[in-house]
């Protein structure tokens, strides 16, 4: 008999682990309302003694979530990243990150306010994003090469963006919702009307653990 809680729960990680890599959202989200990385872990994750840095500027991503993403970058090579709700430090750190990977990535951030200290390589809307369709249209997305990495983390309006770019995003585009264990329900009842068409991709949600990311069940791609 197994007593270890934490042997106890390394053997559930597996399992969930082996299981397919892409799944339903809907389905996803129905069952699996846990994760590994609990609350104390979640504060530390963008440090303790202070927040991670980039550049000598603060980041306020977690350490899982910059491993995942430098893994998902190589595995993507995105045409275009598109973070909503930016800061100049997280558009700086997106676009080193490209550029190690040598790609000719467009990083294009969305927020209401301007940065003072935008590198002029990337491009900024400013804009609020409660008015999504208005800021980015049908019109403007056909200028942006796929495959499309699209982050949000302005913690607003999650059922308008994702109705706004799901619209337009082609198969093995990637739409991440940061910060997503109270957003379970938004993400949910929009997954409910695109079951068909999207899939959480467990292999990043799950990379540390169950759901060991800010992004709990929410790292999600068009379907094939």
């Amino acid at each position: 008999m197994i007593k270890s809680t934490p042997l106890k729960r390394a053997i559930k990680t597996i399992s969930v682990s082996e299981n397919e890599r892409f799944v339903d959202v809907y389905q996803r989200i129905q069952n699996c309302q846990t994760s590994d990385l609990d609350g104390y872990s979640r504060i530390c994750s963008q440090g303790v003694r202070d927040c991670f840095c980039w550049r000598g500027s603060p980041l306020f991503k977690s350490i899982q979530d910059m491993a995942i993403y430098s893994m998902l970058l190589n595995e993507l090579n995105p045409g275009t990243i598109i973070e909503i709700g930016s800061t100049s430090t997280s558009l700086l750190w997106w676009k080193d990150m490209v550029r190690s990977l040598r790609l000719d990535t467009i990083v294009l951030g969305v927020d209401r306010v301007y940065p003072s200290d935008l590198e002029k390589e990337v491009q900024f809307i400013q804009g609020d994003v409660n008015n999504i369709e208005h800021i980015l249209t049908y019109e403007n997305l056909k200028f942006f090469e796929h495959p499309w990495l699209i982050i949000e983390d302005a913690h607003i309006n999650i059922s308008g963006v994702l109705n706004h770019f799901s619209k337009s995003m082609v198969a093995g585009d990637y739409i991440i919702i940061e910060d997503s264990l109270t957003k379970q329900e938004d993400v949910g009842q929009w997954a409910s009307k695109n079951e068909q068409d999207f899939t959480v991709d467990t292999y990043y949600t799950d990379f540390f653990g169950i759901n060991a990311t800010s992004a709990v069940n929410t790292i999600i791609t068009k379907r094939s």
